[in-house]
């Protein structure tokens, strides 16, 4: 899990330094979508999702 301290600095660590001042999680969902919508480092891709739907062949397998 990201966290993000006073200081700016980013970790992934569960483990805080002595003296060091508390971590606060951000919500990485809510992050992304602030960075989409201020199109910041974020490049939009539309992609097309296919699926075969196994019903409509299944009267091709007993041949008729």
């Amino acid at each position: 899990m990201w966290r993000i301290a006073d200081s700016g600095e980013i970790s992934n660590s569960p483990h805080t330094r002595d003296g060091a001042p508390q971590i606060e999680l951000i919500d990485g969902e809510q992050t992304c979508e602030l960075l989409k919508d201020l199109k910041l480092g974020i490049k939009t891709e539309m992609v097309e999702h296919v699926s075969v739907v196994p019903e409509v062949f299944r009267e091709f397998e007993s041949g008729g």
